[in-house]
């Protein structure tokens, strides 16, 4: 029940137990002058809850820290409870986030590992990571297009033998998958062309 829905009808706190509700409401003012939802559980006032939570964050958010620490084995265990209790619609939400996503999932794949290889500056603008999304969505589509997998490939490679690439916009190619396999972490004779031809 949401806080516009529960305002339109009084729901007493029996009634809202006897429905498995979190919240009930009164339609009455609480001791501080708010008309709000109230917890179920402690009969608490929401709008007081929010305006405690907002006063007291530092503080809270401190014993918080805490009490993780103290009962690190308790947290962990009701993680994993939690987790295995809503897997399948996290899941659910994670295939269809990457379904609708798939270039940017790969491009924050190659960042990732990019990172680790301390490859990507800390200069690139917006811009420029639009255009590297840009690049995967060219290289999703001629995979889609032509029914041969695309890989987007670094020009210089990351971690080449001789010298090591830049995980930016005018270092990415598309090539087939079966030629960037073939390409590996190699420098050729015309590379620096090539690059020069990209920009």
């Amino acid at each position: 029940m949401t806080e516009a829905e529960a305002q339109k009808a009084i729901v007493s706190r029996p009634d809202a137990k006897s429905q498995n509700l979190t919240h009930y409401f009164t339609g009455k003012e609480c001791k501080y002058g708010h008309v709000s939802l109230r917890l179920v559980s402690t009969r608490q006032c929401c709008e007081c809850s929010k305006e405690y939570l907002k006063n007291n964050y530092e503080h809270l958010s401190a014993y918080k820290k805490q009490h993780k620490i103290q009962n690190a084995e308790k947290y962990k265990l009701s993680d994993k409870l939690n987790y295995e209790k809503n897997r399948d619609v996290r899941l659910e939400k994670m295939r269809a986030y990457a379904k609708n996503n798939k270039a940017i999932i790969f491009q924050n794949i190659v960042k990732r590992k990019a990172s680790k290889k301390q490859r990507t500056p800390p200069w690139l603008t917006q811009e420029h990571k639009h255009m590297m999304v840009a690049v995967y969505k060219l290289s999703i589509n001629k995979s889609e297009c032509t029914g041969i997998e695309h890989h987007v490939d670094h020009i210089v490679p990351l971690s080449g033998k001789t010298v090591s690439g830049l995980h930016v916009p005018w270092n990415l190619q598309v090539l087939e998958a079966s030629e960037n396999r073939k390409k590996k972490n190699v420098v050729w004779p015309d590379m620096w062309e090539r690059i020069e031809n990209v920009n």
